[in-house]
């Protein structure tokens, strides 16, 4: 059965006509996925640039004009992280480095097994999906904080109240005053639910994207 991953798009680079073709042709054969080829660095990068920025990036090093390591170069200083997975037939030493430094996922010597090829693929789409959870959970978090922090003091003026109250306890209905304070009372606890409520949403959200941050890791294992 095939993995479904219609909603990913990988970017294929390489001069090689056949080579773009049966990289296809293995991919499809084990994933649902959307396939862009490009005969063209420069091409490609063109793409990118445009704002089209696919799931993954698949790449040869040996190509004219823009060579495959110029080619992440490029696309790292448009400050783009998506997973990049370099292949080539003749990778030495120093291009191994190279392509470490610039954050490059993966660096697979040609010809790729389909399934080291379908291995790595599926990986690096899965390892996007926990990065894409990980910063949701610490966007909600940070609005966690900022819900307690209200929450903090919006019952620091609801304890306020309270004192307030109770020290005129006996003249609470006698004068409109402290009528007004009773309304401004039941206005903060109101105010109060609220932020409850509001904190109860996110919490619940947390934990949902905590739950799916797991099964990430463990399907990514």
């Amino acid at each position: 059965m095939k993995k479904d991953f219609m909603d990913k798009t990988i970017f294929i680079v390489d001069d090689e006509p056949d080579i773009l073709d049966a990289l296809a042709s293995v991919i499809q054969i084990y994933l649902k996925i959307n396939i862009v080829l490009f005969n063209s660095s420069v091409e490609a990068l063109e793409k990118i640039k445009s704002g089209d920025v696919p799931n993954l990036i698949i790449s040869d090093i040996k190509m004219p004009m823009l060579d495959g390591l110029k080619f992440v170069s490029e696309i790292r200083k448009l400050n783009i992280r998506k997973p990049i997975i370099i292949q080539s037939a003749f990778a030495n030493k120093k291009e191994a480095i190279q392509s470490l430094r610039l954050g490059v996922y993966g660096l697979l010597d040609k010809p790729v097994p389909h399934e080291l090829l379908i291995h790595e693929i599926t990986r690096a789409l899965n390892m996007e999906e926990y990065a894409l959870i990980a910063e949701q959970l610490r966007r909600e978090k940070d609005l966690l904080i900022t819900l307690f922090q209200k929450f903090i003091a919006k019952n620091h003026e609801r304890i306020a109240n309270v004192e307030n109250l109770l020290l005129n306890e006996s003249k609470v209905f006698s004068k409109n005053k402290n009528k007004d304070k009773l309304a401004t009372f039941l206005k903060d606890i109101n105010e109060s639910n609220a932020i409850d409520r509001e904190v109860s949403k996110v919490f619940q959200s947390v934990n949902e994207l905590m739950t799916k941050q797991e099964e990430q890791i463990n399907y990514t294992n």
